[in-house]
């Protein structure tokens, strides 16, 4: 039975982070033999592999299978919920190595709404909100016609920036305002909306 030095060999995704949808390989580096083996994501068992044989865990059934020579281990269709820290374990020779994985869903569809359109000039509070139909970790940024918006006292950026809102609004405030959205795999953008008409 080999034994390989803590540290020695390291995991390497073929993407991270990656996008739904899309296949991940999780290989060794350096290249190793192993001759029999567990994937685990969390506490959860992936799959096990002794010679040629493997055996894939129902959480993974038809997502995942491990190259039985090298160790590698392919998960194919990933969601944001496969995001986690893998390990795998040998004992022939004896190894322990992990990698974490990120899968993001790709930002869809920015949106903004507002809750009026008719303000009054020093009186009114105009608030817009930003979503998306479909996306994870994301971060917003506020454009005003070509600049970026920043809080100030009465600017107020909310629920992790998706929310903007402005507090006695003056006819300098009438944008056009627009919301970036994005994330490590993708990024969006609103149309431009005119927030403010004058009473």
């Amino acid at each position: 039975m080999g034994v390989l030095a803590s540290g020695a060999v390291e995991v390497q995704p073929s993407i991270n982070p990656a996008e739904v949808g899309d296949s991940v390989t999780l290989s060794l580096s350096p290249s190793t033999t192993l001759r029999s083996g567990q994937w685990a994501v969390g506490e959860s068992l992936i799959l096990t592999w002794l010679g040629d044989q493997q055996a894939v865990f129902l959480s993974h059934s038809g997502r995942a299978s491990v190259n039985v020579v090298t160790g590698a281990l392919t998960l194919s269709s990933v969601t944001v919920a496969d995001s986690g820290v893998y390990v795998v374990q040998s004992s022939d020779p004896q190894l322990n190595a992990n990698a974490s994985v990120t899968v993001l869903e790709p930002i869809s569809n920015v949106t903004l709404r507002t809750n009026q359109t008719n303000l009054m000039e020093f009186n009114s509070s105009a608030v817009v909100a930003c979503s998306v139909s479909s996306g994870s970790s994301l971060s917003f940024l506020w454009m005003n016609s070509s600049s970026e918006v920043k809080a100030s006292d009465r600017v107020q950026l909310t629920d992790e920036n998706s929310t903007l809102t402005i507090v006695n609004v003056t006819r300098y405030d009438q944008g056009p305002f627009s919301c970036r959205v994005f994330n490590r795999v993708s990024n969006g953008t609103s149309d431009p909306m005119v927030q403010i008409t004058w009473r």
